[in-house]
């Protein structure tokens, strides 16, 4: 463990368990082996975490909070009915398409002449004409 410089006494260490399950980790603390000062056992499962099946009530003011933040709306269900018409006329994720003709772009119109030209030069030299 490394000494962490902010306060005297305080070391720290990281510790990345190769795959999921239980650990124990026991630290003990000493000044050469004629003088232990203490230890100390933690124990801590490593897995996936299992929050989201526990406390599963609604969280009104997170999910207000996260709508307003990303440009969406909170709905209760007095509310929903507003639901099809909000996603019918979003303004969001609108597409402009502008048609041009090919000769209002120079560059791919010359790029389809030389193309078309250079066939007609590769038959003439071939003699497939």
């Amino acid at each position: 463990m490394d000494w962490t410089v902010e306060r005297d006494g305080e070391y720290a260490g990281n510790f990345s368990p190769p795959t999921d399950g239980e650990y124990t980790i026991r630290v003990v603390a000493d000044r050469g082996e004629s003088y232990p000062m203490g230890e100390d056992d933690v124990f801590l499962t490593v897995g996936p975490s299992r929050e989201e099946y526990f406390d599963a009530g609604l969280r009104r003011g997170a999910l207000e909070r996260l709508a307003r933040g990303t440009g969406g709306a909170y709905y209760e269900p007095e509310t929903v009915d507003r639901l099809p018409e909000d996603i019918r006329y979003t303004g969001g994720g609108v597409t402009l398409t502008e048609e041009m003709d090919l000769w209002d772009m120079p560059a791919l119109f010359f790029l389809l002449v030389a193309f078309v030209a250079g066939e007609w030069v590769f038959r003439r030299r071939r003699g497939l004409v």
